[in-house]
């Protein structure tokens, strides 16, 4: 479904409200930790591509990212853009790097990360398992659905770990038809996350 670029801060508003109230439900705060950012231009040696470290200063979580998408700090998260304001995509494909309180096991966050999916219009899973977030064990999870009457049918991955009272949730999000563009440089984004 086509729409007007004006309605993209309302889309993300929605995916920063769906992820908020992944971690909300069961943490009795739904505020985000997030107050800002920083960010420093950096070149990786592994990779010989020009990236961007943002450290959100409240937290003091960083990752990398690459230097042609943009950041937005929204509703307690940072937001990463890999798709210029001007897209011709009808929507912007973006991670999301959330910190929530969470007081609950990783287990836990996964049964209400469950109960929110089943709630969404179209929602289903496509795909799961385990991996570590910055050296934590987590979760991750591919799923597409329709978590908002202003957003289109949308494709996420995401991955989540939960230590010391804290929930971290990455998320990419993407139009089902392009999410695989991006994907590895997501995932990239993913692996280059430093939780203190």
């Amino acid at each position: 479904m086509a729409t007007t670029l004006l309605t993209h801060p309302r889309r993300i508003a929605a995916i920063g409200a769906l992820a908020l109230a992944l971690l909300a439900s069961g943490c009795g705060s739904s505020k985000g930790t997030s107050t800002g950012a920083t960010t420093t231009s950096t070149t990786t040696a592994a990779t010989s591509s020009a990236t961007i470290t943002a450290k959100d200063d409240a937290t003091g979580v960083t990752f990398s990212y690459p230097k042609d998408w943009s950041e937005s700090d929204r509703s307690g998260a940072l937001v990463i853009y890999a798709d210029p304001a001007d897209t011709k995509h009808s929507f912007r494909r973006n991670v999301t790097v959330l910190a929530q309180p969470f007081a609950g096991s990783l287990d836990d966050y996964g049964a209400k990360t469950a109960q929110q999916f089943d709630a969404i219009k179209g929602g289903k899973t496509l795909d799961q398992g385990t991996t570590t977030l910055s050296g934590y064990p987590a979760h991750w999870q591919v799923w597409e659905g329709k978590a908002s009457p202003q957003l289109d049918y949308l494709k996420y991955y995401q991955v989540w770990a939960v230590d010391d009272g804290k929930a971290w949730l990455f998320t990419y999000t993407s139009d089902p038809d392009h999410y695989d563009e991006y994907l590895a440089k997501a995932k990239e984004i993913q692996t280059s996350i430093e939780i203190p």
